[in-house]
């Protein structure tokens, strides 16, 4: 499975680098924390881990605003739905494993980063998103029942990263996202998510730090 995935990608890579030449792909591995809480129960922190696939058009403007990035964007995460078994006691959570599949948008503002020389500018770049979509949970590890509907949870993902380019069409990725998931579910399944607590309501906050590549001209 991972040698498909891996032959998959390489091939968007080269045959979208020869048709397109503003093609651009970014591929990046986050891992962080993030805090979860209900309109019954207080928060609960938990660590957080994506793979995340961002793949698109490139268009060029300048110097200083080098170009926008519309892109399609998905990924898998790994993570927990943990809710507070009793509000007055932190050590007590419900908690189970999970892992979500997400698909949305993206929108990045490529731009000269500042408080460099310029001989490390023309390498780097400054790069700030913002991207949308949904998350869909189908694996939940310790349900004893099968759930009515999958959850499906809206984000909204705000990123900064900087992108030290090795090639002129390749450059090593780092940065930090901060984000916001709001949780629908049917609500004959919020026995089986939540610990048999009456809630309506499951919010996300989080923040993750990225590691990766780019593809695409500087």
């Amino acid at each position: 499975m991972k040698t498909k995935i891996v032959v998959i990608i390489t091939s968007l890579i080269i045959i979208s680098n020869s048709l397109f030449a503003e093609f651009t792909l970014d591929f990046l591995a986050k891992l962080g924390v993030v805090g979860s809480f209900t309109d019954l129960t207080g928060s609960v922190l938990e660590g957080r881990g994506d793979l995340n696939l961002q793949l698109g058009y490139n268009f060029p403007i300048g110097n200083k605003l080098k170009g926008i990035d519309l892109l399609f964007d998905t990924g898998i995460n790994f993570g927990s739905l943990s809710v507070k078994n009793n509000p007055s006691d932190k050590y007590s959570i419900n908690q189970m494993d999970i892992m979500g599949i997400n698909t949305g948008l993206a929108c990045k503002f490529v731009v000269a980063p500042i408080f460099l020389p310029n001989a490390l500018n023309t390498n780097q770049s400054a790069v700030y998103g913002i991207s949308a979509g949904a998350k869909f949970t189908p694996f939940i590890d310790g349900l004893n029942e099968k759930l009515n509907q999958v959850p499906i949870s809206l984000y909204l993902n705000l990123s900064a990263e900087r992108r030290i380019y090795t090639y002129d069409n390749r450059a090593l990725v780092v940065g930090i996202n901060l984000f916001y998931e709001y949780m629908f579910f049917n609500k004959n399944d919020v026995s089986k998510l939540f610990a048999s607590r009456n809630i309506n309501q499951h919010h996300s906050i989080g923040a993750l730090i990225s590691v990766g590549f780019h593809f695409g001209e500087n």
